[in-house]
C-alpha cells in the first residue's frame, strides 16, 4: 500500500511542472497585453475586482451585460469564490493562476484514470501522458481565464471516482463540474453512463449523475429567478435550432485545421470508447452550429474554450481506449503475451513518431504545437503610465488596452462603452485618457477640451483632462 502511495508523487511532480508552464505562459499574456482578447479578460477582471472591494458586481468596461454574478447569463459558482481569492491578490495574474493550477490538478484523476483503465502504476504514466501531453488541453487552457475551463479536471475527478465505484466522490466531483458553468449540466449523467458493467450499472450511475444535475440545475434555476439582462448564447442558439432548425456553419477547411487537433497525437483511441466520448461529441455539434461571428472561433488563438468538454471527455476516452488496447494485448497467448511491456513501449513509441506526422498531414494549425519557451514576451511598457495614476481617479482607454486599467473601478473604454455608461457625457468628464499614440483624433480631442500630456509608453500616451 505504501509503494502505491509512493507512484502518486509522480501526477504531482508533473502538476507542478505542468501547471508552472501555464501559469508562466498565461501570465506573460497579461503582462504584455497578448490575450487572446484584452477587452474579455477586462471584463472579467473589473466584476471581480468590484465585488471583492466593493460588495457589489458591476462593470463599466463593456457596453451591456449585467451587474450581476451572472453577468452574461452564464451561471458559475466560481464568480462568487475568485472575489474572495482576489483580495489577496488583486490582480488578473492571480486569475489566470488560479486556472492553471485548477487545469494542473487534473493530473490526478488522470493518472488514476489510466491506473485503472489500463492497469497499475503503468497504466497510470499512461494516463497521466494522455493529459499532460495534449496540445488541445494546454491550448484550451491558455485561452484567457474561462470558468468553463474549470471543468476539465473536475470531470476527470467525477469519471474517476465513478470508476472506483464512489458514490459520494461522484456526487462531489459532478457538483464541482456543474460550478464551473452550466454547459457541463447535461455531461454529468453521461458520466455515469459511461461507468464499465452492465446495462443496470450504467443505468444506475447516470440516474444519480441525473439526479445531481437536476438538484444542482434546479437551484441555480431558483437562484437566477429575478436576473434580467443579457441572455447566454447558448440559450438563444438552443432556441434557433428549435424554431429554424439546425444549420451548421463551418467548413472540411476548419476540421482539418482545428477540429481534427483534439484527436491528436493519441486522443484518435477516444474512438475506442464512445460512450465515454459522448459529451465531446454533444459539444461539437453544437459548436459545429454556432455562427461564424459569435465569439465561438475555430482557430487556436481565438475564442476556444467553448471546446473543454471535448479536452475533458476526450482524455477520459483516449485513457479507456489505450486500456481496451492493453486488455486486447493481454488476450494473446501466453508466450506472445510476455512480451505485453515490449509491445506497449513499441506502441508508445509509434505514437510519438507518427502523431507529428499525422498532425503535418492533415495541416493541423501549427499554433497547436506551440509550448512555452524560456523566452517571455516583454512586460508592456504602458502598464508604467498606469502606475502613475492616483487612486479613485477616473480614466478611459482603448478597447486594446483596457486590461490596463480593469483593476480600478472608475475605469472606461472611450471608444465602447464611455457613452453607455456616463450617458450625456464625454472625456471631458474623466480625469485622465490612456490613448493609443496612433489614434491622433482623440488625442487632439483631448487636446481641445484642455488636456495636457503627461507621460508616453508602449505606443499610449497619458493625457491629464482639465
Amino acid at each position: 500500500m505504501r509503494r502505491e502511495a509512493l507512484w502518486w508523487l509522480l501526477p504531482a511532480a508533473v502538476a507542478v511542472l505542468w501547471g508552472s508552464a501555464l501559469a508562466y505562459d498565461m501570465v506573460s499574456r497579461v503582462r504584455s497585453l497578448g490575450c487572446v482578447e484584452n477587452y474579455g479578460m477586462a471584463v472579467y477582471q473589473q466584476l471581480i475586482a468590484s465585488a471583492a472591494f466593493e460588495g457589489k458586481y458591476f462593470q463599466t468596461i463593456h457596453t451591456g451585460y449585467a451587474d450581476s454574478w451572472m453577468w452574461s447569463g452564464h451561471r458559475s459558482l466560481w464568480m462568487l469564490a475568485v472575489p474572495q481569492l482576489y483580495r489577496a491578490w488583486p490582480s488578473a495574474e492571480m486569475m489566470v493562476s488560479l486556472q492553471a493550477a485548477l487545469l494542473a490538478l487534473g493530473c490526478f484523476p488522470a493518472f488514476g484514470l489510466g491506473w485503472r483503465s489500463v492497469g497499475g502504476p503503468v497504466g497510470g504514466a499512461v494516463g497521466l501522458a494522455v493529459y499532460a501531453l495534449f496540445p488541445a488541453a494546454y491550448a484550451v487552457g491558455r485561452a484567457d481565464y474561462q470558468e468553463l475551463s474549470f471543468g476539465i479536471p473536475f470531470f476527470l475527478v467525477a469519471t474517476h471516482q465513478a470508476r472506483r465505484q464512489s458514490v459520494p466522490g461522484f456526487a462531489i466531483g459532478a457538483l464541482l463540474l456543474c460550478s464551473a458553468r452550466e454547459e457541463w449540466v447535461l455531461s454529468v449523467p453521461l458520466v455515469g453512463l459511461a461507468v464499465p458493467g452492465g446495462l443496470a450499472t450504467r443505468l444506475r450511475w447516470a440516474g444519480i449523475g441525473l439526479l445531481v444535475a437536476a438538484l444542482y440545475g434546479g437551484a441555480m434555476a431558483y437562484a437566477g429567478r429575478e436576473f434580467e439582462g443579457y441572455d447566454n448564447q447558448s440559450v438563444g442558439q438552443l432556441a434557433g435550432m428549435l424554431e429554424l432548425g439546425v444549420k451548421f456553419n463551418r467548413e472540411w477547411a476548419d476540421a482539418r485545421r482545428f477540429y481534427l487537433g483534439f484527436f491528436v497525437p493519441v486522443q484518435w483511441l477516444s474512438l475506442l470508447a464512445p460512450v465515454t466520448l459522448l459529451p465531446a461529441l454533444g459539444t461539437i455539434f453544437f459548436h459545429l452550429a454556432a455562427p461564424s461571428q459569435g465569439g465561438v472561433d475555430v482557430v487556436w488563438s481565438g475564442h476556444i474554450h467553448h471546446m473543454a468538454p471535448v479536452v475533458a471527455a476526450g482524455v477520459a476516452a483516449s485513457i479507456d481506449g489505450a486500456g481496451l488496447v492493453s486488455r486486447l494485448i493481454a488476450r494473446l497467448p501466453r508466450h506472445v503475451n510476455l512480451a505485453r511491456g515490449v509491445a506497449l513501449a513499441a506502441f508508445g513509441l509509434a505514437i510519438a513518431v507518427l502523431g507529428p506526422l499525422w498532425m503535418n498531414a492533415t495541416r493541423v494549425d501549427p499554433e497547436l504545437g506551440r509550448w512555452p519557451t524560456t523566452s517571455s514576451p516583454p512586460f508592456h511598457e504602458a502598464w508604467a503610465l498606469v502606475d502613475e495614476l492616483p487612486p479613485g481617479a477616473t480614466v478611459a482607454t482603448d478597447r486594446q488596452g483596457s486590461l490596463l486599467v480593469a483593476g480600478r473601478a472608475g475605469s472606461y473604454t472611450y471608444d465602447e462603452s464611455l457613452a453607455d455608461k456616463l450617458k450625456g457625457r464625454s472625456i471631458a468628464a474623466l480625469d485622465y485618457l490612456l490613448v493609443p499614440t496612433w489614434d491622433s483624433g482623440t488625442i487632439r480631442q483631448a487636446a481641445d477640451l484642455g488636456g495636457a500630456e503627461l507621460s508616453r509608453a508602449g505606443g499610449y500616451v497619458l493625457v491629464k483632462m482639465p
